[in-house]
């Protein structure tokens, strides 16, 4: 594999800042940095409390000979022991939660084929020993020959993951200290399945493999679990109390949920931070913003367009990280994939 030196160029936001040194001192938004790119298409980011950033490839074409990579000195290196990566089948999702431990969704499906029911899995690991702690296997029956595993959001003072299924529709409680899992939200609600087939967009009609709930982001007080199909236009939330209530059916969760907005476009990847959800708008090739407390959404002045923004995670210092995927644009019309950093300057 051959790897790209890091590159860290800001990119500044905001309207007439470059005339003046002291307007730029009293700025306080939002700075992006290309951080770093790849060959190789990446689907997620992780970064821990120290601020090792971590991403994940998924099994593609263009596939690397690892599954989880950590980027040291601007190149991303293999993270994970040989025996563990070799072992995986589809990495869909990383994600550290508040202990500072790295959780691996293997969606246990490669494209065009079923689901591996005994491959798809959730794996703990310890990244100070690189060592895995805990694997839950996913449910047989919380699954559909066609579930595609695509996000996982953990709340490590629950030891509940949450798990969205873009290819059946769904949304997968996992219980972590008991390994029991259910259908939060089965195949029958309807804010979990998309309203459509493809995305029209500048590029062609886009078909994506995971159409249905994919977009997860927890609330940073875990109290509120935000999620979208990947077709549609619509955020929702519903309380993370009501997932974790097991004498509850599912329609009848379903009665909690609230949509959050009615005119967005987001990706497969969701952070919130500060009461402000940020997502890729896949529609016009940017970054959006969604104000919780007034549902309004914003665009983002992202510097040139940023193709299929995704994977989007938060840092302890409040920096959001998010990848490029490119999912959008031909194979053969792809350039490097770009990893991004938003900072607060």
């Amino acid at each position: 594999m051959q790897r790209r030196t890091a590159l860290f160029v800001p990119f500044l936001l905001a309207s007439g800042l470059a005339a003046k040194a002291g307007a730029r001192a009293a700025y306080r938004g939002p700075v992006f940095q290309e951080v770093a790119t790849s060959e190789y298409q990446w689907n997620s980011t992780a970064v821990s409390r120290t601020g090792r950033v971590f991403t994940s490839f998924p099994t593609r074409n263009e596939f690397p000979s690892f599954h989880v990579g950590e980027l040291r000195g601007g190149v991303t290196v293999s993270f994970l022991p040989r025996d563990v990566n070799e072992s995986l089948v589809n990495v869909s999702n990383i994600f550290i939660d508040d202990a500072d431990r790295l959780w691996i969704l293997d969606s246990g499906k490669l494209a065009g084929r079923p689901v591996n029911k005994s491959a798809a899995r959730l794996i703990c690991v310890n990244i100070t020993h690189r060592m895995v702690l805990q694997t839950f296997r996913i449910p047989s029956e919380l699954l559909e020959s066609n579930s595609t595993l695509a996000n996982v959001r953990v709340d490590s003072q629950q030891n509940i993951a949450f798990i969205s299924d873009g290819g059946a529709g769904g949304l997968i409680v996992l219980d972590l200290e008991s390994g029991k899992g259910w259908l939060g939200l089965d195949r029958s609600v309807q804010q979990t399945r998309a309203n459509a087939k493809f995305l029209a967009l500048p590029t062609g009609n886009y078909y994506p493999i995971m159409p249905n709930i994919a977009a997860l982001a927890l609330s940073e007080d875990r109290r509120t679990l935000y999620f979208t199909p990947l077709i549609e236009t619509k955020i929702y939330s519903i309380p993370t109390h009501i997932l974790r209530d097991r004498s509850l059916r599912s329609h009848d969760r379903a009665r909690y949920i609230m949509t959050e907005a009615r005119d967005a476009f987001p990706s497969a990847g969701m952070v919130e931070r500060s009461g402000v959800l940020y997502f890729g708008d896949v529609r016009h090739d940017r970054v959006a913003s969604l104000h919780l407390m007034t549902h309004r959404v914003s665009e983002m002045k992202t510097p040139p367009p940023i193709r299929w923004a995704d994977g989007f995670s938060l840092d302890s210092r409040g920096n959001i990280w998010f990848t490029e995927s490119e999912s959008n644009v031909p194979v053969q019309r792809r350039s490097a994939y770009r990893l991004f950093r938003i900072v607060w300057a």
